[in-house]
């Protein structure tokens, strides 16, 4: 075998060329990914659900280095090495349910540099109770559909799930003139998708978004995320890599995986507009 030729069973540590320029673009936007909505206790938000069913999946959030900022797709039923759990249990964060939703945070807020964020798509993570409380909800003919409501969300206390656990209608979103608002990460999502033209950047928007492409543009439209790209889950291989190579914090807290407790996300604090202009 020539020294530069990997077998079948191994995986090349390099690429030749440019054929693994794509590649890495697709794994960096997958590695920053949304933000995930967290309320602090005592908090509300005002939410605009974008989508109805949720994703669901199980989940590891592990402390690592330092950080609960960790969210990892369980791979059991994925392959048979599990190399999630094998190193993960015995920790205490074993994997836990969970369902994801698309919001827009209409509450404004301002991170540790003083910038403001208001309108921001996120993740709305809700665990197994929160989801049995949506399930119940959205099966009230009187109440409907969620996509497309603005939410005044409440987290009671401590004890309560990190993503709410009151949920009241305040009226219907006009999703049109919200488009114009709407941003990720403190760009505006009409910039992003004016650049989604030509294929290499229609590809990079479908990492993200199921954008909707009509002769050759993404068509200007609030959409879910790319559930299957963004929580996609990495090789067992990637997994004992990123784990072996940083410091598990064993839990104190007790909960284990399954409820409450683990990572806030950023944008906790922030009071809602008066004046919502949608």
């Amino acid at each position: 075998m020539s020294e530069n030729t990997a077998t079948p069973e191994q995986k090349s540590w390099y690429d030749t060329g440019y054929t693994g320029v794509r590649k890495e673009q697709d794994r960096v936007d997958a590695s920053s990914g949304p933000n995930r909505i967290w309320i602090p206790a005592g908090g509300k938000k005002e939410l605009v659900f974008v989508d109805d069913e949720p994703v669901c999946i199980h989940e590891h959030n592990p402390k690592l280095n330092g950080d609960w900022k960790n969210w990892l797709t369980c791979l059991k039923d994925v392959y048979d090495d599990v190399a999630c759990c094998s190193i993960l249990n015995i920790n205490d964060y074993k994997p836990y349910y969970i369902g994801y939703y698309t919001v827009i945070d209409c509450t404004e807020w301002v991170d540790k540099k003083g910038n403001k964020y208001q309108y921001e798509l996120k993740l709305f993570p809700a665990k197994l109770k929160t989801l049995k409380r949506l399930q119940m909800r959205r099966a009230d003919p009187a109440r409907g559909a969620f996509a497309g409501k603005l939410f005044s969300i409440m987290r009671v206390d401590e004890k309560s799930p990190n993503s709410g656990d009151e949920f009241e209608v305040i009226k219907d979103a006009d999703m049109s003139k919200l488009f114009a608002l709407a941003n990720y990460k403190g760009k505006k999502l009409s910039e992003l998708y004016a650049k989604g033209v030509d294929e290499e950047n229609i590809s990079r928007l479908k990492n993200t978004w199921k954008v909707e492409v009509v002769e050759g543009k993404v068509v200007n439209k609030i959409v879910p995320f790319n559930y299957f790209k963004i929580l996609h889950p990495l090789t067992s291989k990637d997994v004992r890599s990123l784990l072996n190579g940083s410091v598990i914090e064993k839990r104190e807290d007790g909960l284990g995986g399954g409820s409450g407790g683990g990572a806030p996300s950023t944008g906790g604090g922030g009071g809602a507009d008066e004046s919502v202009p949608f």
